[in-house]
């Protein structure tokens, strides 16, 4: 044997004795730093290890996109059971489940959100990413708000802060509950539930914070008034979202054809909105069929992302200039063009009447290079005259149906260049971007 490698021995040998040393405690909390599909395997380094993954308080199960057999379902829910039976600490920071699973596994599904209530959990997420043709939604069953109404039952659920669902069949009822029983809970996401209908998120105690629900297609009501909420989700194709009361909201994105709400909200408690720091409209924000109150103000909005698509040239404009010019410390701007009309008109009206000296990056995703765009660029440059970066992208937005060809795209940067010298010529910009 050579020196080094009885060194390499040696010292290999020492960082294992060092290791070994050290108590359980610090031991199990470098294991929870593993996924628990690891933190199982180190049972086998040896006798010392062989049970402190059981003391873990993180359980995340995920498994790979391959998972749509029986067979690898089968097996994947009876190792999250045979870990859960052998797990030994008191309390659960986290229970995570991301996989394809359905309603022919809700018993088991069940046993695991029961184990999560026994052990105190603090986050639960039920992910099930499955496609519509293999599976009905597993249910989450109104009884669990009969349990947590129990004598016995509130306690279990009294230190949850975060609650996801994603592909879970819940009712308004339930999430109500939860809402009453988790008196810590400040993260509440519900995305493609097929049985939520109505849901009322009000409460002046709540704690709750962010706010997301999405693609719940037979929903037909959500209120909100929370006065400690800082962040709203919501995607939908229907005009259901209602904003009561939300002094504290910072961040607002609304996906999708519930976006003609927001008339709703901005008139109803514009004076709320005056502190957001983030707006988003995407995707089918419709900003011609959206009349904006002409006193709103977003006097601290930092960054405002927005979508448009239309054929009221007049009103989609006067809406768009609308948003920019009351939003005077705006720093960051991204338009995402899924149409404009062809033949709309510059209206002379449509400007932006004071200078963003805050602004400094600004994107345009889904440019064409039609003259609309160009102008539009132009008004924006004439007022941002400290802008940092200018990013032009002919790709279509994401989540879009329509895409671009190679060639298209090659075309459209082309004639975007001409314009290059000007846009140097008006402005102190120091990145242009053409992707």
């Amino acid at each position: 044997m050579n020196l080094s490698s009885c060194f390499l021995t040696q010292t290999d040998n020492f960082s294992e004795d060092l290791i070994d040393k050290l108590p359980d405690e610090i031991l199990i909390s470098i294991i929870s730093l593993l996924t628990t599909k690891e933190a199982v395997i180190t049972s086998i380094l040896s006798t010392r290890w062989r049970y402190l993954w059981r003391y873990i308080s993180r359980l995340n199960f995920y498994g790979s996109g391959d998972n749509l057999l029986s067979g690898e379902r089968r097996k994947f829910v009876n190792g999250v059971n045979q870990v859960c039976s052998s797990i030994l600490v008191p309390k659960l920071e986290e229970f995570s489940v991301d996989f394809c699973l359905n309603q022919s596994y809700s018993r088991d599904i069940d046993l695991w959100v029961e184990f999560a209530m026994s052990k105190g959990v603090e986050s639960l997420d039920l992910i099930f990413p499955c496609p519509d043709a293999v599976y009905t939604q597993y249910n989450l069953s109104n009884d669990f708000c009969t349990l947590m109404n129990s004598p016995s039952g509130p306690s279990g659920f009294v230190h949850m802060k975060s609650l996801a669902l994603k592909n879970v069949d819940v009712s308004g009822e339930l999430l109500e509950c939860f809402l009453v029983c988790c008196p810590l809970l400040c993260n509440l996401s519900v995305v493609l539930s097929r049985n939520l209908r109505n849901l009322k998120v009000c409460g002046a105690s709540l704690q709750l914070k962010v706010l997301k629900i999405a693609n719940c297609t037979y929903l037909t009501n959500l209120e909100v008034l929370a006065p400690k909420l800082v962040s709203i989700q919501f995607a939908g194709q229907r005009e259901i979202l209602q904003i009561h009361n939300v002094p504290s909201l910072l961040d607002l994105m609304i996906d999708g054809q519930a976006v003609v709400c927001i008339t709703h909200p901005f008139i109803s408690v514009q004076h709320n909105f005056s502190q957001l720091q983030t707006l988003v409209l995407k995707r089918y924000s419709i900003l011609e069929n959206v009349e904006l109150p002409s006193s709103l103000q977003l006097t601290s909005l930092r960054e405002l992302t927005l979508a448009v698509e239309g054929n009221n040239s007049k009103a989609l404009l006067n809406n768009l200039f609308f948003l920019i010019n009351a939003s005077p410390l705006l720093k960051r701007f991204t338009l995402q063009i899924i149409s404009f009309p062809l033949f709309l008109i510059w209206e002379e009206e449509a400007t932006i009447k004071h200078p963003h000296q805050h602004l400094e990056l600004v994107k345009i995703i889904g440019f064409s290079s039609i003259g609309i765009e160009i102008r539009f660029i132009m008004e924006l440059l004439e007022s941002a005259f400290r802008l940092e970066q200018l990013v032009i992208d002919p790709n279509v937005p994401p989540d879009t149906v329509d895409c671009r060809c190679k060639y298209t795209v090659l075309s459209i940067r082309e004639r975007f260049k001409k314009y290059i010298p000007w846009i140097y010529k008006r402005t102190t910009l120091i990145d242009l971007v053409i992707l």
